[in-house]
């Protein structure tokens, strides 16, 4: 027995036992030899009585004792045992102590993986052991480890495999794939935008004011915003009477070919034809030029055209009637053509709608159906397009037996400026043509930067081509703007409108009259150094034509020969040569050549 054992049987209180009755003999022993024997038998019975009842009792004593490495007697050691003193009757494993700290997982152990989170908010209770859990592990604190064991780490309900925000929990998609998920991207199906600083409806990335909430666009880029601006496309018809407030509608109507049916002479079976156009009742002008007056057609043949009409549409109006005639000129009355199979009807007509009619749209006028005579066939085509986007224009004329093209680029906000301007001519107290001429000098802009470049451009292009002289640059621009077409102001059909252009918006109509064209070819040359002046007077082009008040130009030029006139005041000794600037015919005309037949009443304006 050790010594602690000792101390420890030395401290039991043991009951009393209960005496027992006993009965005594008396023994007479009469020997004294025999009392001698017996003595040593019972002290050696009473040392075998007393050996036994201490292995006994120490038997009982080593079947009540505790094992003191392990209190709770659960198979793990006091010192791994967080709870040592705790239940008994159980064994610790991995089914009743999953992190074998030794508290049963059932009863007594609150956090049964040892990962700091409890049980009653742990999804993962036992779930993956030595790791230590922080935001950086566990997004969610849900107790799942976010490495191994947790299938959805931000706990939004989406998996990680499908969510492609895996650690945010207020989002999981991203339809339009710009990176801002579709909980927090205002435009979830545009790939364009995610933000809308002002909360007008309208991203930042295309919100021309993305601070103000009233405004969201600015149409022409004035500035000033579409919800507040009366003209949202700066065409010059304010919004409240515009047709279409973003587009400036306008169309090309291109003559391609004509058939001439019939012979409309009597003696021949050659007609010599023209054709004029209107829109709205307004005259645009006939085709050719008035200069060049037809074009020469065999009977029964096709004859290829090349005349376009650029027209810039009423924006006030839908529906724009334009109607095409065909004539035949003749000396004394000329013959209009049948182009429209309708009886009693001669000229095409067509209704366009500026609303739905983007599109191009070829048309053929047949007079023959009628049964008439003096028939033709019109091939032709309306091209729509807007005048805000489609800047680029196309020029060709013929130079001394070469053809020449141009395409130039215009910007429409400075065409829109010239056309916004007053066009008015104040003939009210005008008595003469010394009177006006004035008010028609002050449509030449030689000093518009857009002018200016395009004058270079056409000095460039003459030098490019062996035309180096100061003169032949100065015939190479006559051409250039004579074979602009010619096209009528804008007039009705019971009185004339007079309407001037600026030189940027005969450019970028493709066409004008005699004044327009003057103030065009006036603008170019002076732009490079020449010196030009402007001329108002009657012409006609034969004995029996009435007289009719004309515009051109004469410019002055050393070592040259032609028709012109000497110039006035200080400059009386210089001479100034005759431009016919409304049109050029390659080997019949050029500065110099005067085509009337007759003039009057001319007057001079040197322009500066």
């Amino acid at each position: 027995m050790s010594e602690d054992e000792f101390a420890e049987f030395e401290n039991v209180v043991w009951p009393k036992a209960a005496p027992e009755e006993t009965t005594v003999e008396h023994v007479v022993v009469s020997d004294t030899s025999a009392k001698s024997n017996v003595m040593p038998v019972l002290i050696v019975a009473g040392l075998l009585l007393v050996t036994i009842t201490l292995g006994g009792i120490y038997s009982l004593l080593s079947s009540v004792v505790v094992d003191q490495d392990d209190v709770d007697e659960d198979g793990v050691s006091n010192l791994m045992d967080s709870c040592y003193d705790g239940e008994r009757d159980w064994t610790s494993s991995v089914a009743t102590d999953h992190d074998g700290d030794g508290c049963r997982d059932a009863s007594e152990d609150e956090d049964d993986d040892n990962d700091g989170l409890p049980d009653v908010s742990d999804d993962c209770a036992t779930g993956d052991m030595d790791w230590l859990r922080n935001f950086e592990t566990d997004r969610d604190v849900d107790g799942c480890r976010d490495a191994g064991e947790d299938l959805d780490d931000d706990n939004d309900g989406v998996t990680d495999l499908t969510d492609l925000y895996p650690l945010d929990p207020t989002e999981w998609a991203d339809a339009d794939g710009d990176g801002t998920g579709d909980n927090a991207d205002p435009f979830p199906d545009d790939a364009m935008e995610w933000q809308d600083s002002d909360g007008d409806g309208y991203g930042d990335n295309s919100d021309q004011f993305p601070t103000n909430p009233l405004e969201w666009v600015d149409f022409d880029l004035d500035g000033q915003g579409d919800n507040g601006d009366d003209d949202d496309d700066n065409d010059g018809v304010l919004d409240l009477y515009d047709m279409n407030d973003h587009r400036d509608s306008a169309i090309y109507i291109r003559l391609e070919s004509f058939t001439l049916l019939d012979n409309v002479d009597l003696f021949d079976s050659v007609g010599e034809i023209y054709f004029c156009t209107s829109v709205n009742n307004i005259s645009i002008g006939c085709m050719p030029s008035y200069m060049s007056d037809y074009i020469e057609v065999e009977t029964g043949t096709e004859v290829l055209l090349n005349e376009n009409y650029h027209i810039d549409l009423e924006e006030n109006l839908r529906y724009h009637f334009i109607e095409i005639t065909a004539h035949d000129s003749d000396a004394f009355s000329d013959d209009e053509l049948d182009l429209n199979p309708l009886p009693d009807v001669e000229a095409i007509e067509f209704t366009f709608d500026s609303l739905t009619m983007v599109e191009n749209v070829s048309l053929v006028g047949n007079g023959s159906a009628d049964g008439e005579k003096d028939d033709g066939v019109l091939q032709f085509s309306i091209q729509p397009f807007d005048n805000l986007v489609s800047n680029v224009r196309d020029y060709y004329w013929d130079f001394e037996g070469g053809y020449y093209s141009l395409s130039w680029v215009l910007n429409y906000s400075t065409y829109a400026s010239y056309r916004t301007m007053n066009h008015a001519i104040d003939w009210s107290n005008a008595v003469t043509y010394d009177d006006i001429i004035p008010q028609y000098a002050a449509f030449s802009t030689p000093n518009e930067p857009a002018i200016g470049q395009l004058a270079v451009e056409l000095q460039s292009m003459a030098q490019e081509n062996g035309y180096t002289s100061n003169n032949d640059v100065a015939r190479f621009i006559h051409a250039f703007v004579g074979d602009i077409p010619y096209l009528y102001d804008l007039d009705s059909s019971q009185e004339q409108t007079e309407y001037p252009k600026y030189p940027i918006e005969m450019l970028w109509e493709e066409g004008g009259d005699c004044e327009d064209a003057s103030a065009l070819y006036i603008s170019l040359v002076e732009h490079l150094g020449y010196d030009a002046a402007l001329m108002l007077g009657d012409t006609k082009s034969t004995a029996d034509e009435d007289w009719g008040g004309h515009a051109w130009v004469v410019i002055a030029m050393e070592n040259f020969s032609g028709d012109g006139y000497a110039g006035e005041g200080p400059k009386s000794s210089i001479m100034y040569y005759f431009v016919e600037t409304t049109g050029h015919y390659d080997g019949s005309s050029d500065i110099g050549i005067n085509p009337w037949y007759d003039m009057q009443n001319e007057v001079f304006y040197d322009v500066e």
